[in-house]
């Protein structure tokens, strides 16, 4: 489920995102979403950990099931997976 989110970012950069959007055919939440997935958060031992950011029990169980995508770097099937967000989820 997807819900708002408001940012505080200066002009000539909210200018920059909206050109670079509409350059790739996307929304500004997208070109967002995609920094969010390809920079890793890293929680140190203060902060509280999130249970929905903890491995997910199914790709743990059935990610053997994926042996075909082995020759993929971990860069490389980020990279195919947000092309396929990217493409499904396009305005």
């Amino acid at each position: 489920m997807k819900k708002k989110l408001t940012l505080f970012l200066d002009e000539p950069l909210i200018a920059k995102m909206k050109s670079l959007a509409q350059t790739k055919g996307t929304s500004i939440s997208l070109l967002v979403e995609q920094i969010f997935v390809e920079q890793p958060i890293t929680l140190d031992s203060s902060t509280p950990k999130n249970p929905d950011l903890e491995e997910d029990p199914f790709i743990t169980k059935f990610g053997g099931l994926l042996k075909q995508y082995n020759q993929y770097s971990d860069a490389e099937l980020k990279s195919m997976s947000m092309e396929m967000r990217l493409t499904r989820h396009a305005v």
